[in-house]
């Protein structure tokens, strides 16, 4: 009987079970293991960590800070794609659905929405850079289809949602104090 290292589990395991079919697994303590549980984590290890997250990040958004059309049924299905999903396009994909059901309001103004830069590159040069429709949300073309630069937009997002409604007054005060004249704020300090 042959042995074998499980590539995600590193257990090892007879590749051939007793009753001589290749289907069944043996373990280290010859308990049958099942095919379709031993390749059901069959993503490599990076992109299961981003599902994870992704996970995180659409469990942790307060339901105010997204638009009505994530409804219970979007997130189901939503939820089932990132199951599914075996790439990093796709990945990259689902996040951007995910961008896209967070209202602007709940946004840092720093952040730049796939939308917000598609619009401002389609109006500039956008021809130029012949944009990927990937099923039905557009993809920014000059984001590599790798795992840093997927994790990197996804922590760009992150870092710029308002997950409570201080941050959200916070990041208000600021805006309105930006807007002041320095010579203004330079009196009222005064007196």
């Amino acid at each position: 009987m042959k042995r074998g290292s499980c590539p995600s589990s590193h257990r090892n395991h007879n590749k051939i079970g007793a009753k001589g079919n290749s289907s069944e697994l043996l373990d280290d303590e010859n308990n049958f293991m099942d095919r379709t549980d031993y390749m059901s984590n069959s993503s490599p290890l990076r992109i299961r960590l981003i599902k994870a997250l992704l996970t995180l990040l659409e469990v942790s958004v307060p339901s105010e800070a997204l638009h009505s059309s994530w409804t219970e049924d979007r997130r189901k299905t939503w939820g089932l794609e990132l199951q599914n999903c075996s790439s990093i396009e796709g990945l990259l994909q689902i996040l951007t659905q995910f961008e896209g059901a967070i209202k602007r309001d709940y946004l840092s103004a720093d952040f730049e929405t796939t939308e917000e830069l598609l619009c401002y590159c389609d109006s500039s040069r956008g021809a130029a850079y012949g944009f990927n429709y990937t099923g039905s949300v557009p993809q920014l073309p000059w984001i590599p289809k790798t795992t840093a630069a997927v994790a990197l937009r996804f922590l760009e997002l992150d870092a710029s949602i308002f997950y409570t409604p201080n941050q959200k007054a916070e990041s208000h005060d600021e805006k309105t104090g930006d807007a002041l004249p320095v010579e203004s704020l330079s009196l009222s300090l005064s007196l």
